[in-house]
């Protein structure tokens, strides 16, 4: 307060800081009346700590050279506040400025929220404009109301750091404190979610595992799949909005989304989708740039904030004064320079009465000296700095502060400033009490936070660069050595220090740290941007091996990330593995080159092209043989089957899934459908129950495709239950098997909807239109099949010339003949250009099928079409197949001679 500034004085304060009008004489006379170990302070410090403190008035005190009686405060002690706008407006605000009509919005809004109408607000303004000042006011307006409220905070520090507002949001309702045990922190976790005893078991875990507290057993199959674990916590978190909505109606504040986290972002999509049926009112911050990627619907509401006219700039400048007045000029330049901007406003007005430029009377502001333009910053960070430039003991606290982030712990703080506790509170003090900062959590871990984050900027922008590494440093190396939780919580963090820093190597392994576990918790977005520095500081390594080991080591993390991400199809996701082989040329071992070959593989089988699939198929067998080790030789049997399945070479096929079953593993090998993105033993085994069949071992195919179907189950890794899914489909499609056809296909459907499998999905909608075909027909069921392959084509070709042969034959059956031929011969032409061999035999008896309905279609034609597909059948060993088209062409032929001879039966 005012009364430390005699304190500070005879500790190297400089001549200029001693002469600022009033305050020096006040701050002593106040120290004369004040108790000791009590600190005491006059009306514009209270005005300036605002609501952070419990006061108790100790009235009007006539002071030796005051003019005026001062009436004095006895500071009783700090209050408890949660978000960045309660401790700087916790007193009384003043009334609202040109902000009437979106308030009144925002409340109609919050009517029909409550009345289980839930509505989405989303308020957009640049920085400055007053966002959370307009919530805050909201807030304050539902004081005396039945309600609940969830406050999510986003930060450009954490903007790739997985759910950190929803993380951030849950310590502090939690009420952690750094002396709580593991023990002490889960029981608060069930306290705040209210878990049932069923939810208990499974919600309490996953919760923990989001905050890196061990709070139970996580269900095996979460753990084997990080995508699997990371829906669930995303429901556990969903969950949360009915649960409070039920007891009374929820406001859900999401701060500042212009910085939100991808992961935080998909759980934001989930809420608005959901909260239209809840007593919700989602009220979202964002600045312009933040594109909002929901659907358009009737309960999302978007406003915008404009800047305040003159009007409203002085009515702003009236709050800040206390109603009294301000010279004509000096109004006139404040509001020339704000330009609208309500910041700008006050943090203009506070510079000018604080500048000594001013005299305070009763009811108004006088001018103590000839008043200059140049008195009053031109900009917002020019009147900051001139605010900071009169603390001069607490600018460099607030540097390092500005270093650490927006938000910064007293911990860290006091590790990196090197000061004495009793001045680095001191300082804070001084900086609460200017308006500057303020802070979050009166209990340890104790956080403050700049008032806003322009403040903040300045604050760090004004600092040298060089000045700004060193405290970067410090700060990475603090983290590390003193508070190495968060720094393995957080290594994003840490690397960022680093980065900033120019220490690269520490830089590196931080941020490749944070990618692989990004991974773990199937935050793939967020390690591809964490990957992605990686490759940016690369080129600041002064070893060529060890730049090329490094990037190794990403690429492949990227190529398998980016697929997760794009899709297979995705030219990112090739180039990443093509980068990773060329680099294993110079630096890999053989199981890197064999995981570059393999994701070069899953390229070429899925476009498709044999060629190269082959090719691959055959380097990844030697790269095998070369290691000698059961996981890399069951992929690559795996590799080189799947390869000759498509191809028709059905011999090979069968003789390469034949050894991936004989050194499978379901247990040892679990792992592999983490690693590979989905077990490759089981999906060897559906493929060999393909084989099986075509071959004419039908229950030898059943046998095995029901154990590889029950074993999926239990694994619990969803892919691999989907690609399960898939290929029992295709099984049971060409067995003719309905029912079971449509049961496998509705799981799968269901199942790729909810984990965002979009290829899978697009199969599963095939499936179903077939069955709807054969069963209801109708042009809807069609038109579901062409979609279905139009959807799986974005992504891969490989099962394209199969499905049209099923979209042809339920033409033909619908009677569309000429629409039904027409897609078989696309399909046809598909498989002669990929060389999708399997299924072929098939599509030439089709089409013989359909010519032989058509009118006048010359005989010779549909036998040689029938003719063809016994070929290719028996060429390939395909029995089953063979079977069908020789009694195709039975049937066919019978008909012709009952028409030649029609007395013939």
């Amino acid at each position: 307060g005012e009364v430390v500034v005699g304190d500070l004085v005879g500790e190297g304060v400089s001549e200029r800081w001693a002469v600022v009008g009033e305050t020096p004489n006040l701050a002593a006379r106040l120290q004369s009346i004040a108790e000791p170990d009590s600190v005491v302070i006059g009306p514009r410090t209270k005005r300036l700590a605002r609501g952070g403190f419990h006061y108790v008035n100790l009235g009007l005190h006539e002071l030796k050279g005051i003019p005026m009686p001062v009436e004095v405060w006895r500071v009783k002690g700090k209050k408890a506040t949660a978000s960045r706008f309660d401790a700087a407006h916790s007193r009384a605000l003043t009334p609202m400025v040109g902000r009437d009509r979106e308030l009144a919005l925002i409340d109609a809004c919050w009517q029909r929220a409550s009345e289980g109408n839930g509505q989405v607000v989303l308020i957009r303004g640049e920085p400055g404009i007053g966002k959370s000042r307009i919530t805050q006011f909201f807030r304050d307006s539902l004081k005396g109301q039945r309600h609940q409220c969830l406050q999510y905070q986003c930060s450009p520090y954490h903007a790739n750091s997985a759910l950190h507002p929803v993380i951030a949001h849950i310590e502090q309702a939690a009420k952690f404190s750094a002396d709580d045990s593991d023990e002490q922190k889960c029981a608060k976790l069930d306290a705040l979610f209210r878990f049932s005893d069923v939810e208990r078991n499974t919600g309490l875990p996953l919760i923990g595992s989001l905050l890196s507290i061990p709070c139970g057993n996580l269900d095996p199959n979460s753990m084997a799949e990080p995508s699997r674990q990371r829906e669930k916590t995303m429901s556990v978190l969903l969950s949360r909005l009915p649960a409070l909505a039920g007891k009374a109606p929820l406001l859900c504040l999401v701060e500042d989304v212009h910085w939100i986290d991808p992961s935080t972002l998909d759980l934001l999509h989930k809420m608005v989708s959901v909260v239209d049926k809840l007593a919700v009112l989602l009220l979202v911050t964002c600045r312009p740039e933040f594109e909002a990627r929901w659907p358009a619907s009737d309960h999302v509401t978007e406003i915008r904030l404009e800047r305040f006219t003159e009007q409203g700039v002085k009515e702003i400048v009236a709050g800040i004064t206390s109603g009294k007045g301000l010279p004509a000029d000096v109004m006139a330049q404040i509001v020339a320079k704000a330009d609208g901007v309500p910041l700008f406003a006050e943090e203009l007005t506070k510079t000018v009465l604080d500048s000594g430029l001013l005299s305070e009377g009763e009811r108004h502001y006088a001018l103590l000296r000839t008043f200059s333009k140049l008195a009053i910053p031109t900009t917002l960070h020019d009147s900051l700095m001139a605010r900071l430039d009169r603390l001069p003991q607490e600018k460099s606290v607030a540097h390092v502060a500005a270093v650490i982030g927006r938000s910064f712990s007293y911990d860290l703080l006091a590790a990196v400033a090197g000061l004495p506790e009793d001045k680095l509170a001191r300082a804070l003090a001084r900086l609460q009490e200017a308006g500057l900062i303020y802070e979050r959590r009166p209990a340890r871990p104790k956080t403050f936070e700049f008032k806003h984050a322009l403040i903040q900027d300045a604050a760090y922008q004004s600092q040298l660069k060089s000045v700004r590494r060193t405290h970067h440093e410090k700060i990475a190396h603090a983290l590390e050595q003193r508070f190495p939780v968060i720094a393995a919580a957080q290594p994003e963090v840490v690397a960022h220090h680093y980065g900033e820093a120019e220490c690269v190597e520490p830089a590196l392994r931080n941020w490749q740290a944070a990618g692989v576990r990004a991974i773990e918790h199937s935050a793939n977005v967020e390690a591809l941007r964490h990957f992605d520095e990686v490759l940016r500081l690369l080129p600041h390594v002064d070893s060529a091996e060890r730049r090329a080991q490094q990037e190794l080591q990403v690429q492949l993390a990227r190529g398998m990330t980016l697929t997760a991400v794009e899709g297979y199809a995705s030219p990112s996701v090739e180039f990443a593995y093509a980068r990773a082989l060329a680099l294993c040329e110079q630096v890999g071992n053989d199981q890197q080159k064999f995981g570059a070959l393999f994701g070069l593989w899953r390229i070429a089988i899925t476009r498709p092209e044999f060629d190269n699939a082959r090719a691959l198929a055959s380097q990844l067998q030697e790269q095998a043989q070369r290691v000698g080790a059961t996981e890399l030789m069951l992929t690559a049997h795996g590799s080189t089957g799947i390869t000759a399945f498509f191809r028709g070479e059905l011999t090979v096929a069968d003789d390469s899934f034949r050894k991936v079953i004989a050194l499978y593993d379901p247990i040892a090998h679990r792992a592999l459908a983490i690693r590979s993105g989905q077990d490759p033993g089981l999906a060897c085994m559906m493929y060999s129950a393909l084989v099986l069949w075509l071959r004419g071992r039908r229950e030898h195919a059943l046998a095995e495709y029901r154990e590889a179907l029950a074993r999926a189950r239990a694994l619990g890794h969803a892919f691999t239950l989907a690609y399960t899914l898939h290929l029992a489909a295709i099984l049971e499609q060409c067995i003719g098997n309905l029912p079971k056809l449509k049961e496998r296909a509705g799981e799968l459907e269901q199942l790729a909807a909810d984990r965002n499998f979009a290829q899978l999905h697009a199969s599963a909608r095939v499936f179903l239109g077939f069955c709807a075909s054969e069963q209801e027909g109708g042009a809807a069921s069609l038109e579901a099949i062409a979609q279905g392959i139009f959807d799986y084509q974005k992504s891969s070709g490989l099962n394209v010339p199969y499905f049209k042969a099923m979209l042809g034959h339920a033409c033909g059956r619908s009677g569309d003949l000429e629409r039904g031929l027409a897609t078989l011969d696309e399909a046809m032409a598909l498989a002669d250009a990929t060389h999708v061999r399997w299924h072929g035999a098939e599509l030439y008896r089709l089409k013989g099928e359909l010519l032989s309905l058509r009118s006048n279609t010359p005989e010779h034609e549909v036998d040689a079409l029938f003719s063809r597909a016994v070929a290719i059948a028996k060429e390939q060993g395909a029995t089953a197949l063979e079977k069908k088209a020789r009694h195709s062409l039975t049937s066919w032929t019978r008909r012709q001679a009952r028409l030649v001879s029609p007395g013939i039966v």
